[in-house]
């Protein structure tokens, strides 16, 4: 990456010099008008105009890279063909079963139940595990509703393991659009604003200007110590510049998606050892994305997963299906653009929740409650 400032008379000069020098693919940073000595010895001043501008990395992928993307993209189509036979086999037993059902005189709450969980986009098996549960406990003569029976059987399974770090260095990893930096910057919110301790912001997405200027802003407007990869030059110097005793150091890494992760992300992971590493998933996704992008994120070992966007979906069964498949902790829950109050930490019971209150058309406010 480089990195160069310009003196130029104005813009269409500076933008020619640019290309120029660092190609067509250059990054305007900054521009902002100056003077530059004019006449004979220097003495007089006339207008000009300062751009900084910086080349990026070469991010053509090598031909293994290429041959890598194509397989994931294949494997991709081929997991969401198969996951259309499941539930296409699904459905068939289904029907069989709700005719079945009605000639043995079956509870018909149980059908609903079923009927409203096969609209949660679940994984199969979860799926499957989750009904043999609830018929059980109904056929032993267990008096609690359905959905009470299963929101136990998922708290249950979702029980946390340990507590979210409160001081030290958090990375947060995610595709593109997850709504990562959104996330961190509503945390950040919420930290200062509840006084929970002292918290500071690191931008490394040296892809996106937006984010790192969004970034910038939001520590500014919380006063709290606030840096950006692309000003500091390195990982580790925009961490130095925000290190304070006690301080919980929030830093939003480049999104990439599955076949990018060891290339985005591998230089900053070799500058800093974080204490913990959020993965950020959209849970307006499909079950099979969310699950594709968690497998490709195990390569940076995530310790927690935080889910985005619940305010743009009613289907929530992606969330159990990818916490129950990889045994990882939930984080952090993100419903709506409202700072911080669109922010929860999770409980297994607010995760337990999450299908049977899109269903009812509960408000955030109540499922942070749950």
């Amino acid at each position: 990456m480089v990195i160069k400032r310009y003196l130029v008379n104005d813009l269409s000069e500076g933008v020619q010099r640019i290309k120029q020098d660092l190609g067509p693919k250059a990054l305007v940073l900054s521009a902002r008008k100056t003077t530059r000595p004019n006449g004979r010895f220097g003495l007089l001043k006339r207008p000009a105009i300062e751009v900084t501008a910086m080349q990026p990395e070469n991010t053509e992928p090598s031909s293994d890279q290429k041959l890598s993307n194509t397989i994931l993209q294949n494997k991709k189509a081929i997991r969401s063909a198969l996951e259309k036979v499941r539930y296409l086999e699904n459905m068939a037993s289904g029907l069989f079963d709700l005719a079945k059902a009605a000639q043995l005189g079956i509870n018909p709450e149980l059908l609903k139940f079923r009927n409203r969980l096969e609209k949660q986009d679940l994984d199969p098996k979860l799926l499957s595990d989750l009904l043999g549960h609830v018929i059980s406990a109904k056929n032993s003569n267990i008096s609690s509703s359905p959905e009470s029976l299963a929101r136990s059987f998922i708290a249950n399974r979702l029980e946390k393991k340990d507590s979210l770090i409160e001081k030290g260095i958090i990375f947060f990893v995610g595709t593109r659009g997850s709504g990562k930096t959104g996330l961190i910057t509503k945390l950040a919110a919420k930290r200062v604003i509840t006084g929970i301790g002292p918290t500071a912001l690191v931008s490394a997405d040296i892809t996106s200007r937006h984010a790192a200027l969004h970034v910038k802003r939001l520590g500014s407007l919380l006063q709290i110590p606030t840096s950006v990869v692309l000003e500091a030059g390195t990982l580790s110097n925009a961490l130095e510049t925000v290190r304070r005793p006690g301080a919980l150091i929030l830093v939003d890494l480049p999104g990439a998606d599955p076949g990018e992760v060891i290339a985005t992300l591998s230089k900053l992971f070799s500058q800093q050892s974080p204490d913990s590493i959020h993965l950020v998933l959209d849970a307006s996704q499909s079950t099979s994305d969310m699950l594709i992008a968690t497998q490709a994120y195990q390569a940076v070992n995530p310790d927690r997963v935080d889910f985005t966007k619940l305010d743009l979906t009613s289907a929530f069964g992606g969330v159990w299906s990818v916490l129950l498949s990889t045994g990882l902790n939930a984080g952090f829950l993100s419903a709506g653009p409202t700072m911080p109050e669109d922010l929860v930490e999770t409980t297994p019971q607010n995760l337990a929740a999450l299908p049977f209150e899109s269903a009812e058309g509960d408000d955030d406010s109540q499922r942070e409650t749950a």
